[in-house]
């Protein structure tokens, strides 16, 4: 550091952990996973009441997409909420809340994003909907019945 003559701020570094909160991911030794509290916020939010309401929670599942399979097209329901004009009436109705609920129950147990090994297969699943397609590359483990995912990637 001192050849390329970078600093380093102490306060803000750790050496030696296992596992470290990282702009609201966790990232451990055996992958990236979401925090538990950013989750819990979407799991426990009310349906939203206005149209502010629904822009603030597709922010907080944009935030958390990469670890929600087909994530477009899980929020795509909501899309006529956004297109209100003013005057027009907010109706929040049972196909939005059918969505809200599919991505507060897929949150409440998200993958964890790994590496590729070398050396090991991977299989590629393609996901297609009308306005998205969505490519995760899941790894299957015989010991754990957790989910894992090596990435993802939405067109």
């Amino acid at each position: 550091m001192r050849r390329h003559q970078l600093k380093m701020n102490s306060k803000k570094c750790d050496f030696g952990v296992c596992m470290r909160n990282f702009i609201g991911f966790l990232v451990h030794p055996r992958g990236i996973e979401i925090d538990k509290n950013k989750a819990k916020v979407i799991i426990d939010a009310p349906p939203p009441k206005n149209k502010k309401g629904v822009q603030s929670l597709l922010g907080q599942i944009n935030f958390l997409q990469r670890f929600i399979a087909n994530s477009v097209g899980k929020v795509e329901t909501f899309s006529s909420l956004l297109k209100l004009k003013d005057e027009e009436e907010f109706q929040w109705e049972e196909t939005h809340q059918r969505a809200f609920d599919a991505i507060k129950e897929y949150l409440a147990k998200p993958p964890v994003l790994i590496q590729p090994r070398p050396g090991r297969p991977l299989k590629l699943y393609i996901s297609g909907v009308e306005n998205s397609i969505r490519s995760p590359l899941p790894k299957t483990t015989m010991r754990r019945k957790s989910k894992q995912c090596i990435t993802s990637v939405e067109f």
